[in-house]
C-alpha cells in the first residue's frame, strides 16, 4: 500500500518544496479531472449507440418475426 504514495522528489533526487508539492498535485487533480470529464463523455456516447443498436435489433427481430 505504501507503493501508491509518491515521494515529492525530482527525477534527479531534489526534494521538492510545499510550494512545487502542491503545484505539481493541483495539475495532477487538473488532468484526473479532464480524464473525468472525456471518459463521462465517452460513456454517454456509448450510451447513445447502445439505444440505437438496441432499436436496430429490435427491428430486425420485428422483420424476421413478420416473416
Amino acid at each position: 500500500m505504501d507503493d501508491d504514495w509518491e515521494k515529492p522528489y525530482e527525477d534527479d533526487g531534489v526534494t521538492l518544496g510545499p510550494e512545487d508539492a502542491l503545484r505539481r498535485e493541483i495539475e495532477k487533480s487538473k488532468t484526473l479531472k479532464v480524464e473525468k470529464l472525456q471518459l463521462k463523455d465517452a460513456i454517454e456516447k456509448l450510451k447513445a449507440e447502445n439505444d440505437a443498436l438496441l432499436e436496430t435489433n429490435l427491428s430486425l427481430e420485428q422483420k424476421l418475426n413478420s416473416f
